[in-house]
């Protein structure tokens, strides 16, 4: 949420001529979020039906992600969640979504537990967040159930790495904040949790959180090629791990090192 929201971009584009879905993510972009919404919203309810599913389903979680995150608003959230339970033209997995959706921001709103924590509990319950947002999509049929939970977790991960006082929990909030923009790819720039990891390894090198960092790093690496099978990394990629892995060891070490993370 944080940023100038007021500027007038509409001179830079004809909206009207756009489909409905890039002129929403247009609108996205240049922080015009009511005018976002608007459009996800008429992209949702469209009568007519003439969106793909894909194209619902990323409609009905980017309007989610600025009710939650740049809105911080549950009621609204709570609204926009409730219309596409009640749609008729949406499908039946976003709708089923949607109401594990509400049901999370009904927890939200009843939820005041954030207020008076220090930046380090905050930390803590950010992962806290994430660990209900994860068990939730892994025991659920539908797969983005644990959404708001990812959201919220964003949200107040971005104010402690924004605020200079938390210089000390910098590094284990850009892990988290890996971890959350990791669940939240589909909504994100995709390779935004690739940053996170990145930045904490250069920002806490040759200490077992870089090597957490690291593993997660190498780790959705290699699965981004793994549809490629047998197909070796690219050359500037295998590069790139070589560099960020002299930053986590200071020499090549047996593997036991390393430890088991979560």
């Amino acid at each position: 949420d944080s940023g100038r929201s007021d500027w007038d971009f509409s001179s830079f584009a004809n909206l009207k001529q756009m489909k409905p879905l890039d002129r929403a993510e247009f609108l996205m972009s240049v922080r015009d979020f009511d005018k976002a919404l608007q459009t996800y919203d008429e992209i949702i309810y469209d009568k007519n039906r003439s969106a793909n599913p894909a194209e619902l389903e990323a409609s009905g979680e980017k309007a989610l992600a600025i009710t939650v995150r740049a809105k911080r608003d549950p009621d609204l959230a709570n609204e926009m969640v409730s219309r596409i339970v009640e749609s008729k033209s949406a499908p039946i997995f976003l709708r089923l979504n949607a109401r594990q959706w509400k049901s999370a921001i009904q927890s939200w709103k009843a939820d005041k537990s954030e207020q008076g924590m220090t930046p380090s509990q905050r930390l803590q319950y950010a992962y806290t967040l994430m660990s209900r947002g994860w068990k939730l999509s892994q025991t659920s049929v539908y797969g983005k159930a644990g959404l708001v939970h990812y959201l919220r977790a964003s949200t107040i991960l971005h104010e402690i790495l924004s605020d200079d006082s938390n210089s000390k929990l910098y590094g284990q909030a850009l892990y988290y904040a890996g971890l959350a923009a990791e669940s939240l790819r589909d909504i994100n720039f995709w390779t935004l949790h690739e940053v996170y990891y990145e930045s904490c390894i250069r920002h806490s090198p040759f200490s077992t959180l870089a090597k957490k960092c690291y593993l997660r790093l190498e780790g959705v690496l290699r699965d981004s090629y793994s549809p490629y099978r047998g197909a070796p990394l690219p050359q500037y990629v295998s590069k790139r791990l070589f560099n960020l892995r002299a930053l986590v060891e200071k020499d090549t070490s047996d593997i036991s090192d390393w430890g088991f993370f979560e």
